[in-house]
């Protein structure tokens, strides 16, 4: 199984994570690496290691590991796939040659979407905004050749043209940098897919899935927006993980009972919620990518109000919010997890607020 480890790093040894990232920038010759490198983040909510190694360990066959790094084997159609796995308490990475079309759907899209403890490093469309910010008052030299925008009909975003219109555009173009802008402020577009290539320093792209996809050059600028981003998602999963499901509390009807009950976590945002993308949260949260259906949705839009049902179409388990003004409030229920919250608070930022901020209640 030597093959599989396309980084070279068995038997060493590193003291953290960015030590080995600092390793591999220096000493890999990715020329000699067959297929793109991707950076896959995930969101774990195993409370220990041994927790998350073991559900690794059922899905894919551990080749070896040393510290915190572990090299790991997904087998399909008679093919071994190689992945990397570093382990962080809250966002264990995943690093592979998979290619995004047909290896990584049925290995580590499928272990993240199943697993009800493990989650998808999903970014909203605003996230994916501010990485493209970032790195591009990094480098004034650096273009974009591809990317991906999409506008929600309800968006904060301004558009000169026809606002009243949900758009999907998709660009190749060395003046991708310029073309982008242009098409923010003439439509109104949010990336959902942008490559950045700064010649002869580096080259890679992101999607929204929380894949970070390295093409040419060194690794370190997408491991730093990588980290950059799994700071900001640190925030919003201590308040998810404020809300539980189960919590025995006591009866206030029923004497020496006690109860099931359901402590939320919530989404606030800087003003009352308006009509326009309340009438609109059953088409837009039904969208494919979201993974949802609306099983109940009760609004009331004159006092800036509503209640919803969510099913996870992947593990079919449900979910309440309970809006009121200026906050969602989110209920957890049986079978609901962490990858679901994220793309709650996600759908709240891209279609309410993109200031919006995740908070105990």
């Amino acid at each position: 199984m030597s093959e599989l480890d396309f980084l070279k790093v068995k038997d060493l040894t590193f003291s953290s994570e960015e030590d080995f990232i600092n390793y591999v920038d220096s000493e890999v010759d990715f020329g000699e690496v067959e297929g793109n490198v991707n950076i896959i983040g995930s969101v774990s909510d195993y409370i220990t290691k041994e927790q998350f190694t073991k559900a690794l360990e059922y899905e894919f066959e551990t080749i070896w590991s040393t510290g915190d790094l572990y090299l790991s084997a997904a087998h399909t159609n008679s093919s071994a796939i190689p992945y990397y796995v570093y382990f962080d308490e809250d966002f264990p990475v995943f690093i592979t040659t998979a290619n995004i079309t047909d290896e990584m759907p049925p290995t580590i899209e499928r272990f993240l979407r199943t697993d009800p403890n493990l989650g998808r490093f999903w970014l909203s469309m605003e996230q994916m905004e501010l990485l493209r910010a970032e790195i591009s008052r990094k480098y004034a030299d650096m273009i974009v050749p591809f990317f991906t925008g999409n506008r929600s009909e309800y968006t904060e975003i301004p558009a000169e043209k026809r606002d009243e219109i949900d758009r999907t555009i998709t660009y190749w173009g060395d003046d991708g940098r310029q073309a982008y802008k242009e098409m923010r402020t003439k439509y109104g577009v949010l990336p959902t897919n942008i490559v950045f290539d700064r010649p002869n320093h580096f080259k890679f792209g992101i999607k929204q899935e929380g894949v970070f996809k390295h093409q040419d050059g060194s690794i370190k600028e997408a491991w730093e927006l990588y980290r950059s981003e799994r700071t900001r998602k640190k925030r919003v999963k201590k308040a998810i993980n404020t809300g539980q499901f189960n919590e025995q509390t006591e009866s206030t009807q029923i004497a020496e009972r006690t109860i099931s009950g359901s402590k939320p976590w919530a989404v606030e945002m800087d003003k009352a919620m308006t009509s326009e993308p309340l009438e609109s949260f059953v088409p837009h949260l039904n969208e494919e990518e979201l993974e949802f259906s609306v099983a109940n949705y009760k609004v009331k839009p004159d006092r800036s109000s509503f209640d919803a049902q969510l099913v996870d179409n992947n593990s079919y388990g449900s979910t309440r919010l309970r809006g009121r003004r200026n906050a969602i409030r989110v209920y957890p229920h049986e079978g609901s997890g962490i990858d679901q919250h994220i793309r709650i608070y996600n759908f709240v930022q891209d279609h309410f607020d993109p200031s919006c901020r995740a908070v105990e209640v």
